[in-house]
């Protein structure tokens, strides 16, 4: 009738928070309907966020003054989890979307996207100067992660770098992390791309080959008059949170273009 189990029914007799009555012929546990809406109290308040100790606390001293503030903290736990859990359906929706840009096909080639609507990003500046791709500093991407988590409408994953102007000549090196952000927020790492055109390409393997295909979308500009504006934006679509072998990452690139 409680669709639970019978340790879980003997744990809160122990417990003392449901007091059976003890046939003395055979010794087992009887149980009447008040101890019926006493578990699925307890129940109630266990999916609410309340500990079995607070339970209990609750069980030995109720009244009807007390129950209000346990049910309002009760509301805010719940309200919370309710947020923790849209997060992260919103963050598994944006990596999916990331795995099905990466694995279309005409994706992979340069070409030229318009997009419609702002795209806003969550940035930390990368402050060693000598910084090369795929050697990341610890601290600064731990840091840029937390940061994600600050906003409640960014999502730390995928993760990307941004780099100098796309140019056939460029070096190798980051001026910062980034990630999305489903709408602008009010802080100086709050980055907007602006609606326009936009040169992409994507590239297929380990990243130590990442220049290959960087030169290869600068001399696709290159050779249709084609002028990127601002930053160049690596970001990895399929990486090691997703596939084990470095040969299977995809790695989108793009830039504004005039």
């Amino acid at each position: 009738m409680c669709h639970t189990t019978k340790d879980t029914l003997f744990h809160y007799h122990r417990m003392k928070l449901i007091k059976p009555s003890i046939n003395e012929s055979n010794h087992y546990r009887e149980y009447t309907s008040e101890h019926l809406l006493t578990f699925h109290r307890i129940a109630l308040l266990k999916k609410s966020g309340c500990t079995l100790e607070e339970i209990e606390d609750y069980l030995y001293h109720r009244n009807a003054n007390t129950l209000p503030t346990i049910l309002e903290e009760s509301h805010v736990r719940l309200n919370q989890k309710l947020l923790e859990a849209q997060r992260a359906v919103q963050q598994l929706n944006r990596i999916e979307e990331a795995i099905i840009y990466a694995q279309t096909p005409k994706n992979a080639a340069p070409h030229v996207e318009i997009w419609t609507e702002p795209r806003y990003l969550v940035t930390t500046p990368i402050d060693e100067a000598d910084f090369i791709y795929d050697e990341a500093d610890i601290t600064c991407l731990c840091s840029h992660i937390d940061y994600c988590e600050t906003i409640p409408t960014a999502d730390a994953f995928p993760i990307g770098n941004t780099l100098p102007n796309l140019s056939l000549s460029m070096e190798l090196y980051s001026h910062a992390f980034f990630s999305f952000s489903k709408e602008p927020f009010d802080s100086d790492r709050c980055q907007v791309l602006e609606p326009g055109k936009y040169l992409c390409s994507l590239h297929i393997g380990c990243l130590d080959f990442i220049q290959h295909s960087i030169e290869s979308l600068a001399q696709y500009a290159f050779d249709n008059n084609i002028l990127p504006i601002g930053n160049l934006y690596v970001c990895n679509l399929i990486d090691a949170f997703t596939v084990f072998d470095r040969n299977d990452f995809v790695t989108w690139l793009f830039s504004r273009i005039e």
